[in-house]
């Protein structure tokens, strides 16, 4: 049985740190002995391997004008966010979904990982560092998510969590804006961001962790730890997998047992910055199964 995928591309981002580098937009540098636009490439990559329906989501008319030969342009009612951007491309959801970032270089394998058949929801990233492109940094990323339409009202409801927590957390520390959304923003604000490990005077006379803790410290206006994430694919992916960043030994960051997340240990790299690009074309063939030879183009 065949399975109806939709591809979603949001191309809407600001990309403050790339700057027009290179004189052209982060998604239209040229990749590849062909010199190929960076989007393009990823849409042909899908073309190629028989999906039909692919959208990039953007108001940019650079970004329009590259990618109208070969894929639909869809503007996104709101673009703050990549959630609010994902969650405007709604009514283009199908039996399958998968969003591809468009400042993403994806190798051919991880493309064939990201359109096989799997749970109802998976994301593809860099969790702690790759052997290939991010072996000397502990930055995690995340390239590409996919999701079955049996859940697309639960994705809906988390990036529409996602993106207002993002509000909240450019706000500055809104303790009481936070506890008057209800439980429904409450708990994930305070399970994300602040850890329920007890003071040392309570640990040691056998109490444990709780919500309390959660909220005295947010009380106390202590800076939230993993705010960052949300707006971004890796606050749809805590909030999908419901995973509490504190569940660990003692209160630190426990192992994902989730399931859901795919570590990409190839040349798939995100381009936020020249140096990103500069280094995404050092990687030489053999580096990793299933990679290409990635040519030298803007800095050689």
């Amino acid at each position: 049985m065949t399975v109806q995928i939709t591809a979603i591309i949001p191309a809407a981002g600001q990309g403050q740190r790339w700057n027009r580098a290179f004189g052209t937009l982060k998604q239209l540098v040229p990749v590849d002995k062909g010199r190929q636009p960076l989007l393009v490439r990823t849409i042909q990559m899908l073309r190629d391997r028989g999906v039909g329906s692919v959208y990039v989501l953007t108001k940019d008319p650079e970004i329009e004008k590259a990618a109208a030969g070969s894929a639909e342009i869809f503007p996104p009612s709101a673009d703050r966010y990549l959630s609010d951007t994902m969650f405007s491309s709604r009514s283009l959801w199908s039996e399958k979904t998968i969003v591809l970032l468009g400042d993403v270089y994806f190798s051919p394998f991880c493309i064939d990982s990201i359109l096989r058949n799997g749970p109802e929801y998976c994301f593809w990233g860099v969790g702690h560092g790759s052997a290939v492109c991010r072996n000397n940094l502990r930055r995690p990323e995340l390239f590409a998510c996919s999701f079955s339409g049996s859940i697309g009202s639960e994705v809906e409801k988390n990036l529409k969590i996602n993106s207002l927590l993002a509000e909240l957390r450019d706000k500055g520390r809104m303790f009481w804006r936070v506890f008057r959304r209800g439980w429904k923003v409450f708990g994930p604000f305070f399970r994300q961001n602040y850890s329920p490990k007890p003071s040392h005077w309570f640990r040691e006379r056998g109490f444990g962790g709780n919500d309390f803790w959660r909220v005295y410290r947010c009380w106390q206006r202590k800076q939230p730890v993993y705010a960052y994430q949300y707006g971004k694919l890796w606050g749809l992916y805590r909030l999908m997998g419901n995973v509490d960043p504190f569940g660990g030994p003692d209160y630190t960051w426990p192992q994902d047992q989730s399931g859901h997340f795919v570590q990409v240990e190839d040349q798939t790299q995100d381009i936020d910055s020249p140096e990103d690009f500069q280094r995404l074309c050092q990687l030489w063939n053999g580096t990793a199964q299933g990679t290409n030879r990635i040519e030298e183009t803007l800095t050689g």
